[in-house]
């Protein structure tokens, strides 16, 4: 899978699914001739897209930034739920404070000399240039922005919003709001990032009822172009993972549908689309993996099969990159999903 760089965004998947190479059919060379976006088109345009999140240095400063935020707050534990009025992640009395890393404990402290350069309605933390060794802000510090953090939430209404600029541009900004109770929650990851070149506008929907994921989406746009990923139970035990990139201009797109069982098997529908053409079948083979096998006349080639498993392998890599940002904003808010 590519990884993402943001070491903070944990890449947790409801199951990981993994391809093997299987020869093509065909060996002339070709695409299909219905198809306006290949794989390596599409691999180079969903790169521009991630270009936004991993050369946004507002993200790569916030490497272990949650622990830090709990350091330094009242709040050391996530509230019960169902309390009459849980506790404020962020007391009263850090809201206007900018919050400055200590290189001697290590942390952060509220730098009285900074009061009232951030809003009167949130904490601030400075963002530092992090250390590829310890994860902490390098030495001699090295301040290239901060994020701002309001928590507006209320019970189980979770309202949660993030502003981090660089250089005085806006590289990150996005809330996390909805439900969250003991078992079931319903909540919207939105807002954008950005490199100061590149902006990726991006939702993030999770749904869970009884401890069981019913959905996990996440869609991002970038011009006239859009990914997503969405993972959904499919009933009698099985589930649906469908990823895609589309050129919202033209129409042309490339399509994953994987519908498989508990024990990993795909059905017939399964498969690799070209603009709704089939191209390939996909085909599980046990143990959460599956093969990606070119129908015969589709003109694919071993090294487009291998292009459209990687293209894949990234389109999985942002939702990972969803969900961390989703868990990001519910550990400011002192909560966690009731399936984590």
């Amino acid at each position: 899978m590519r990884a993402s760089r943001l070491s903070f965004l944990v890449p947790v998947v409801v199951v990981a699914l993994s391809f093997t190479v299987v020869a093509a059919c065909d060996d002339d060379g070709g695409t299909n001739a219905g198809a306006t976006l290949d794989a390596a088109e599409a691999q180079a345009i969903v790169d521009g897209i991630f270009d936004a999140i991993e050369g946004n240095d507002a993200a790569e400063s916030l490497d272990g930034l949650s622990d830090f935020i709990t350091g330094i707050t009242s709040l050391q534990g996530a509230p019960p739920l169902r309390a009459v009025s849980p506790p404020s992640r962020i007391p009263t009395a850090l809201l206007g404070a900018t919050c400055t890393w200590d290189t001697l404990a290590e942390g952060y402290e509220d730098n009285q000399s900074r009061r009232g350069e951030g809003p009167a309605d949130a904490i601030r933390f400075a963002l530092y240039t992090i250390s590829p060794q310890t994860f902490l802000p390098a030495r001699p510090l090295d301040e290239i922005g901060t994020i701002d953090i309001w928590d507006f939430t209320v019970g189980e209404m979770i309202d949660v919003q993030h502003e981090a600029a660089v250089g005085g541009v806006t590289m990150l900004d996005y809330d996390v709001s909805g439900m969250l109770g003991d078992v079931d929650f319903d909540l919207m990851t939105a807002g954008l990032v950005s490199d100061g070149t590149v902006t990726a506008y991006f939702t993030h929907q999770a749904e869970g009822v009884s401890g069981v994921t019913t959905l996990l989406y996440l869609d991002v746009t970038s011009g006239t172009f859009q990914l997503g990923w969405n993972y959904a139970p499919g009933g009698t035990g099985g589930w649906t993972s469908e990823a895609y990139v589309r050129d919202t201009g033209s129409g042309a797109s490339i399509e994953y549908l994987i519908e498989f069982d508990e024990t990993f098997v795909a059905s017939a529908a399964s498969g690799v689309r070209f603009s709704g053409v089939k191209v390939a079948d996909i085909v599980g083979t046990g143990g959460g993996f599956f093969d990606i096998v070119a129908l015969e006349g589709s003109g694919l080639v071993d090294a487009d099969v291998v292009d459209l498993i990687n293209l894949h392998q990234t389109l999985e890599t942002g939702a990972s990159v969803g969900l961390g940002l989703l868990f990001f904003g519910l550990e400011n808010a002192g909560r966690s999903l009731p399936i984590f």
